[in-house]
């Protein structure tokens, strides 16, 4: 993806996979769109490529590109498909409570996560499952997965996705993180864990907002175990009871 502004001067910053093919000297284009560009679909298709492997890609790919390479293009999505199509699948399995997650490679085309699959590799959600630590979980299984298919790229099969089973994940948003108190504590754990670290959970207190960074239910009651004020450092329960903000 494209290099991104960070820090006070809003400097440009590589991506840590653009910073390693600098490393091993691996040519690297960051094309602001291809659907609307020409110039980059043809620069893509001389590249002469067997197979394209995309992982979280941010820009769509035109048919011109999906049909480049020998096998075409095939994605590593975070999700067991049909569920959770969409940019946030990872976030949404654990915010909604499912028991399992995954990745499957996909065969893409045109729609939105709606490709043939190739292949599903299953994980479960515990109690303790944040959408950071399954985020880090599936990147490994997908890393794994994508490895063995490029070996047999020749003989794979493919399955139809059953679209009546789709659900849609879409983008986040800040105001998502919104707690509403009266939920299940369930699904207010689930709602901490699926949005941690971003854009994280929040509740209005006596002295404005107060985030929410990690909790646990306890006799089907939600405990807040650590929290930080608008403003302030991190705190337990109990400090942040003290200082009137809960």
């Amino acid at each position: 993806s494209l290099p991104k502004p960070k820090g006070r001067g809003m400097q440009l910053h590589k991506t840590p996979v653009h910073e390693l093919a600098d490393t091993y000297g691996i040519d690297v284009h960051t094309p602001k769109s291809l659907k609307k560009s020409v110039e980059e679909q043809e620069k893509f298709a001389t590249l002469n490529v067997d197979v394209a492997i995309v992982a979280a890609y941010g820009l769509l790919l035109p048919t011109a590109v999906l049909n480049a390479p020998k096998y075409g293009c095939l994605n590593i999505h975070g999700s067991l498909l049909p569920r959770w199509r969409g940019a946030s699948p990872i976030q949404h399995a654990v915010w909604k409570g499912d028991k399992v997650s995954g990745i499957t490679i996909m065969q893409m085309d045109e729609g939105m996560d709606t490709g043939d699959m190739i292949l599903k590799v299953e994980t479960p959600i515990t109690p303790e499952t944040t959408a950071q630590s399954l985020f880090d979980d599936l990147s490994q299984m997908g890393g794994g997965a994508v490895l063995d298919i490029l070996k047999n790229i020749e003989t794979l099969k493919v399955e139809k996705q059953d679209d009546a089973l789709a659900t849609h994940a879409p983008m986040l948003k800040k105001t998502d993180g919104e707690i509403d108190m009266n939920s299940s504590a369930h699904d207010i754990d689930c709602q901490i864990r699926g949005l941690n670290p971003w854009p994280g959970t929040f509740v209005q207190g006596p002295k404005g907002r107060v985030k929410i960074l990690k909790a646990h239910v306890e006799d089907d009651t939600i405990a807040f175990d650590l929290i930080q004020p608008e403003g302030k450092k991190s705190m337990d329960y109990k400090s942040a009871q003290n200082g009137g903000y809960l």
